[in-house]
């Protein structure tokens, strides 16, 4: 996310395309099919469960993550808009309508589009997973623990792209809180600064120009 544009509209960059000869889903499944693990399968069997945790304990963050930034935005946008529109645009009123509609559009959008990456987030998708039926199959096979080490990381490489979009919806999901979140504070802080000025200003005025006068 590093050009100017991403400064007002973050957006997606997806890494470039890898080579489909040697990293496509197919082949990856294709080569754990191929693969043995004669020596010390035991090992490779809790390594590869292990593997297997690591990916879902990032998929139960991440759902846990885009919850809690739903929750967030159900919280907080309601608040903030009222916060804007009574309280201050009653208070503190001075300062031009298209600027605070300006800033408290580009606020608005970016808040409805962390909400719209996190819902992205918590999207159903195929998830796969070991059932009775597969341990049958591999516990009839010569080699069951081989078969186990291939089954367990097949699951995990079926799993891994739907994860990673996960993360990386839930990161964009941040941003644009994050960045929603800095609109509206300066919206608010730009009704602070205009308000002070336009009741300084005034007061100071005379002053001044007495000062300039008798200079």
């Amino acid at each position: 996310m590093s050009r100017f544009t991403d400064i007002f509209w973050p957006t997606l960059e997806r890494p470039p395309p890898l080579n489909p000869q040697t990293r496509s889903l197919e082949n990856d499944i294709r080569e754990l099919d191929q693969s043995t693990w004669t020596a010390a399968p035991e090992q490779a069997l809790s390594e590869a469960r292990e593997i297997y945790q690591r990916e879902e304990e990032r998929r139960r963050t991440t759902d846990t993550k885009a919850s809690g930034y739903l929750l967030v935005i159900a919280t907080v946008f309601p608040l903030l808009t009222y916060l804007e529109s009574t309280v201050w645009e009653q208070k503190l009123g001075a300062v031009p309508e298209w600027l605070s509609l300006l800033v408290l559009g580009i606020a608005v959008l970016h808040i409805l589009w962390a909400g719209r990456w996190a819902f992205k987030t918590l999207t159903v998708q195929t998830f796969y997973a070991m059932d009775s039926k597969d341990l049958m199959r591999i516990w009839s096979e010569s080699e069951p623990v081989q078969g186990l080490v291939r089954e367990t990381l097949k699951i995990t490489r079926n799993n891994s792209d739907a994860i990673n979009e996960k993360i990386s919806s839930i990161k964009m999901a941040h941003i644009f809180l994050k960045r929603g979140m800095f609109w509206f504070g300066l919206l608010l802080l730009i009704q602070v600064i205009w308000y002070l000025l336009s009741t300084l200003i005034p007061l100071i005025w005379p002053t001044i120009k007495n000062v300039v006068c008798n200079n």
